[in-house]
């Protein structure tokens, strides 16, 4: 087995991801992948000083065999370990379970890292995962950054196995005798993930590309590549901008890529050489005039997008459709705002772009995220707004005769994220079953609502800060349920 142990040594020297005498904190399941990452670190001429993590997540009845079995190896391989037991039932949220357990897990791991000193942390992704991931992305849309797969390294994360495939990895814990747990739940095709592992590429592998794991594995290096190069410059900007220390550069964007100088992008396009201050702070808001962000290219402009937002909230999940909007918003008239997940804001004023976090509106005023799953309570003690998602089935037989109370959406049509707030001066909407659009002071009108009582009716509005639903009152045309609709949001306003 020295060819396999060859091969992860080769794969952890080509990403640099470890240093002689490194302390490793391994993540270890007890599964296969994890098990043999243990075993293989201790074989790899590194000298390192190993310490194991263990998650009993208490999602399976089989959680508390799999920690007593890690337990075991360790003590056998006189390696220290940490186990911790997390009901992440308990604290899922609004998240699902596998993203909530995730989310549980890597904050741990970080904890526990930082009591040990640990400078490295060693996962057990392998050749397949990337493989699986690359093509969920792909189904899913993703650019550059998602396509690129699960990265060999990020920080003080590193995948030693993840140039080696499940096939290889068995064989090894085979050969050395390892002894491993196995998760019943991969087998099962309801998860996204496990569908694609046994019924879509094995499809794809037998009907048209015999090669297809090793040439979508050529394909993840290829976009690492060129995310790593987008990233560089995506720096030189934000560095020209003044949020980022040129220091937090690397070596390679500082001497500049590909023949570019190191300078960066001024208002007027002509080059500013890079300057030295302190790593800035952001947490109430950025601004950035139009004209800077003008002068960048369509790819550097989505990138960058996302670089400043990160200033605020980093790890935010941003999606194709939030840079969309941004573009959007960049090139249409000053006045105009649109929201991101994370309860961010972003608006055009005076010719200048403004990222922060969503503000309270005027005195007397609201604004609210809506919970999705979830429920929200409402201002002035006017009740709740619980809302669900699911498939068509989820729409009753009767449900465009539903009441006032209720309102129904395509999920795949409304831009998310969606809050609450009340009408604004002047403001129309397109009510469903009317032609046009019509001023909500008309609309109120119409259905004899008193003056004082208007400016406390809560409107649910999309991501483009579009009237959604008037609620308890009617739903708006945008985001209508058609023949086309697969999946559905329910919304239902209760006192």
């Amino acid at each position: 087995m020295e060819n396999f142990e060859e091969k992860v040594l080769s794969t952890v020297r080509k990403y640099k991801m470890l240093d002689p005498q490194d302390k490793v904190l391994v993540a270890v399941s007890g599964g296969v992948d994890s098990l043999t990452l243990l075993a293989v670190l201790q074989k790899i001429p590194f000298d390192l000083d190993l310490a194991v993590f263990h998650l009993n997540h208490g999602l399976r009845p089989e959680a508390k065999k799999d920690a007593e079995l890690v337990a075991e190896i360790c003590r056998k391989w006189y390696i220290p370990y940490r186990i911790i037991e997390a009901n992440v039932q308990e604290t899922k949220g609004t998240d699902c379970i596998q993203a909530a357990a995730r989310n549980v897990r890597y904050r741990l791991l970080e904890e526990v890292a930082a009591e040990q000193g640990a400078t490295r942390i060693a996962l057990g992704h392998q050749a397949d995962d990337q493989v699986e991931t690359m093509m969920m992305r792909f189904i899913n849309g993703a650019g550059p950054e998602g396509m690129a797969g699960i990265p060999p390294v990020r920080g003080r994360y590193i995948r030693p196995l993840i140039e080696v495939n499940r096939a290889e990895i068995l064989e090894y814990a085979r050969h050395s005798r390892l002894v491993w747990a196995e998760d019943a739940s991969n087998q099962k095709i309801d998860y996204f993930r496990n569908k694609i592992r046994h019924c879509l590429l094995p499809l794809l592998e037998r009907e048209y590309q015999p090669q297809l794991r090793t040439r979508l594995m050529a394909t993840a290096s290829l976009f690492q590549e060129w995310e790593e190069y987008l990233q560089t410059q995506v720096a030189r900007v934000l560095t020209g901008w003044q949020l980022e220390s040129p220091a937090r550069l690397s070596k390679q964007a500082q001497m500049g890529l590909g023949g570019l100088s190191p300078y960066d992008y001024s208002e007027s396009g002509s080059p500013v050489e890079l300057r030295h201050w302190e790593e800035p702070s952001f947490s109430e808001e950025i601004r950035i005039p139009v004209a800077q962000w003008s002068i960048l290219p369509p790819a550097l402009k989505r990138a960058v997008f996302r670089g400043v937002v990160f200033k605020i909230q980093p790890g935010l999940r941003l999606e194709f459709k939030h840079s969309e909007l941004f573009l959007d918003l960049l090139s249409g008239a000053n006045g105009r705002r649109i929201f991101l997940p994370g309860d961010l804001e972003v608006r055009k004023e005076q010719d200048q772009i403004i990222i922060r976090p969503v503000k309270q509106e005027v005195a007397g005023g609201f604004f609210l995220p809506l919970n999705i799953p979830g429920c929200t309570e409402l201002p002035f003690g006017q009740g709740l707004i619980m809302v669900s998602q699911g498939k068509k089935d989820l729409l009753p037989k009767n449900w465009r005769e539903v009441s006032p109370a209720e309102a129904f959406f395509d999920y795949d049509r409304v831009q998310l994220p969606l809050y609450l707030r009340p009408r604004k001066v002047g403001e129309r909407f397109a009510p469903l079953g009317l032609a046009g659009t019509k001023k909500l002071k008309d609309f109120f009108s119409d259905f004899k609502v008193p003056q004082e009582e208007r400016d406390r009716i809560p409107l649910v509005v999309d991501a483009e800060d579009r009237v959604l639903w008037v609620v308890g009152m009617r739903p708006s045309k945008i985001g209508q349920i058609s023949e086309r609709t697969k999946h559905v949001l329910y919304l239902k306003y209760t006192r």
